[in-house]
């Protein structure tokens, strides 16, 4: 039914949390793909998994480079309806995931956004991200305008296989994550959001330099007259960015 997707390297101990709820939320025709190009000791865990549910580890000699890289591969090789990508530290929430699953197979969309959430030092209570409400609120079939408030974020999508590997061909190779998730949205044919949290990434302090750097760019190639309409689709983005942002211990001095 669906194939999960990760890329590994040198991973610690949140590994086995991620690999745990996995075993939780999947079905019996689902499965683990894994690109690996780290240590001896992940790749232990991970065969350790795969001695007993369905999943493949390649071992690679460099990592995937981009998003885009990792999830075209996982199209070219999964053979379940659908495909979804999730970092080492991800957990997906079992019971919501295997609502989600049943609504996947009774309602085939080409692309589904999810809902996605915080967890620190647990996973029973989510914390949420800046635009839950928003998400919350969308309809079960949004167009891409309804979307328009939310973060730009690729965690978020699950794939139907067979739609999206000659879609992907055409997008820029280095598209960062607010292009990737802007091009799917654009060219799904039938795209649906699940308003219930599945998915919990784990809160972590995050550099927002490369993010201000993109927004920047873009505002400077906008004519003035958009520079206004800019700034609002950027927002939500570097809303989390900076909530995000590590507390700066170095205060240079007057």
């Amino acid at each position: 039914m669906l194939t999960f997707v990760m890329a590994t390297e040198n991973e610690g101990p949140d590994l086995d949390l991620t690999l745990g709820a996995l075993v939780q939320a999947k079905g019996p025709e689902d499965a683990l793909l894994v690109f690996h190009a780290g240590d001896d000791r992940t790749l232990a865990r991970l065969q350790t998994f795969a001695a007993g549910h369905s999943a493949q580890i390649i071992r690679t000699d460099s990592p995937v480079g981009t998003r885009g890289d990792l999830l075209r591969l996982a199209l070219e090789m999964a053979e379940t309806d659908y495909t979804m990508v999730l970092a080492p530290r991800d957990r997906l929430q079992p019971e919501a995931f295997r609502a989600l699953r049943r609504t996947l197979q009774q309602e085939t969309p080409d692309l589904c956004l999810i809902h996605s959430a915080w967890w620190l030092a647990d996973a029973d209570h989510p914390l949420p991200r800046s635009d839950s409400a928003l998400l919350e609120a969308l309809p079960q079939w949004p167009s891409v305008s309804d979307c328009a408030s939310l973060l730009p974020d690729p965690r978020r999508l699950i794939f139907r296989t067979a739609d999206w590997l000659a879609r992907l061909a055409t997008w820029p190779p280095s598209a960062d994550d607010r292009a990737f998730y802007e091009c799917a949205l654009t060219q799904s044919t039938k795209l649906m959001a699940a308003p219930a949290p599945v998915l919990l990434h784990l809160y972590a302090p995050t550099n927002p330099a490369p993010a201000l750097l993109s927004f920047t760019e873009d505002l400077a190639a906008r004519p003035k007259s958009e520079r206004a309409a800019c700034l609002a689709e950027w927002v939500p983005l570097l809303d989390e960015q900076l909530t995000l942002c590590p507390p700066c211990r170095d205060i240079p001095r007057p």
